[in-house]
């Protein structure tokens, strides 16, 4: 432990109160993590024993799909891809797609231990005590994190308890993490040896990789009886998501099964705001989102097209009412509507990982908008994570409780709240006022 601590030049006495990390490191998954929310990035994972080896390409700016977010597959040698649309957060999309770069967040515990409540001597909420931890840069640019943890959960081979040493190095390429190297005596670490990752984000390799991912999902999800049919629906999703960013968009979707709610969603060019409203009936409101409202068409197209296999002449389309069929293995059947522009106007999904019952128009929902427009950035997260909140079950009620600069919900019943509590920090008052007389809820004082 000695030679842990003397890296940071702490004492045994300050060692559980000291903050740990590095700033060279954290910066650079900083700018790695908001590099690829922005412009994308190839992120290659550990292969598994070389049997399998797969790739995620996030293409936010790519012209090719309605989808952004591609997984690309090698099993035994036969590859294969889907394609997701990864969105923020938004009361349309829910949980379906989301980008989540958990090899560059704060849950890493190398590299942020403190987030993951870890300090030398001391048991976090988990009962995981930090023995060691050590930074040293074996290179220019490189660093290498040593951690030895005590887990109450680990054991090794014959059964007794046993601490996890773990070394990690991470190769810093312009102030981007471009590789991570990492060995661990967890029994839960998969494959043997080194385990390494791979993060690129040139604009080159995220375009080459996003084609090869596109070319491969054509290639598994169609058969030649559905192949023309297939791409000529994906190309009128992809006219309606330029649509909607020219023109802008409404939509709505009726569909409550499997505990969806009505929803409605609009998007305005002029002045690129979004607003999406899920409600549990007509007039209570649920989940309000404003992320870009046109993803949600990408998230439809790869609802039903992304992940789904059409083959054996299970895609028909109705010249007459320009409707497309597609019917799944299961024997489900899903239409899609278009206008005599060739952009969807209606898709019903059905058997698909979030069913769907989608109208789109191209233009502003104006009301919608104004009502909810005003709204300073963290007004609109305040907004967010309220709703989500009040989302109950049954009799029970939300109460909103304010102490200080924090908001506490209780109970917080929502499956789409990420917290109990809520910091107002730099809001107005009136501000935060706004945002609950919005959502038509109170604030007691604390």
């Amino acid at each position: 432990m000695a030679l842990a601590l003397t890296a940071f030049g702490l004492s045994p006495a300050s060692a559980a109160t000291a903050k740990l990390g590095n700033a060279e490191l954290q910066a650079a998954f900083e700018k790695s993590s908001k590099t690829a929310l922005a412009t994308g990035m190839v992120y290659t994972p550990p292969a598994f024993g070389g049997l399998f080896t797969y790739k995620m390409i996030y293409a936010p700016k790519n012209t090719m799909m309605p989808g952004n977010l591609a997984v690309s597959m090698t099993v035994l040698g036969i590859s294969s891809a889907v394609i997701y649309q990864a969105s923020q957060d938004s009361a349309l999309s829910g949980n379906l797609a989301s980008v989540q770069l958990t090899t560059l967040n704060a849950s890493n515990p190398s590299v942020y231990p403190d987030e993951a409540g870890l300090a030398i001597g001391v048991p976090n909420a988990n009962g995981e005590t930090l023995l060691e931890y050590e930074v040293t840069k074996p290179a220019s640019n490189t660093i290498k994190v040593h951690m030895v943890i005590s887990n109450p959960s680990q054991f090794d081979s014959t059964e007794e308890p046993t601490d996890i040493i773990s070394d990690t190095t991470y190769t810093i390429t312009n102030g981007l993490v471009t590789r991570v190297e990492e060995t661990s005596s967890d029994l839960y670490m998969p494959g043997d040896g080194p385990q390494i990752s791979e993060f690129d984000f040139s604009a080159g390799a995220i375009k080459t990789e996003f084609a090869k991912a596109a070319t491969s999902w054509t290639s598994t999800h169609f058969d030649a009886t559905t192949k023309k049919l297939g791409t000529k629906l994906t190309a009128a999703f992809m006219a309606s998501k330029k649509a909607a960013l020219k023109y802008g968009v409404s939509i709505t979707d009726t569909t409550t099964t499997d505990g969806g709610y009505p929803q409605v969603a609009t998007y305005d060019p002029s002045t690129k705001q979004s607003v999406s409203v899920g409600y549990t009936t007509k007039k209570k409101l649920a989940a309000i989102g404003f992320s870009s409202v046109p993803d949600d068409i990408g998230l439809s197209w790869s609802n039903l097209l992304g992940v789904g296999i059409f083959q054996n002449k299970s895609i028909a389309y109705n010249t007459k009412t320009r409707t497309y069929t597609l019917t799944d293995s299961a024997g489900k059947k899903s239409t899609v509507k278009v206008d005599s522009k060739g952009r969807v106007i209606a898709a019903k999904i059905l058997g698909a990982l979030v069913p769907e019952n989608k109208k789109f128009s191209y233009g502003v929902d104006k009301a919608l908008l104004k009502k909810w427009s005003g709204l300073t950035t963290k007004g609109k997260q305040l907004v967010s994570w309220a709703s989500r909140a009040n989302i109950t079950t049954g009799s029970q009620k939300t109460t909103f409780t304010q102490s200080g600069k924090t908001i506490t919900a209780s109970p917080a019943n929502g499956g789409l709240s990420e917290s109990t509590s809520f910091d107002v920090t730099g809001m107005k008052t009136a501000d935060v006022a706004k945002a609950f007389k919005l959502l038509g809820l109170k604030v007691v004082k604390g």
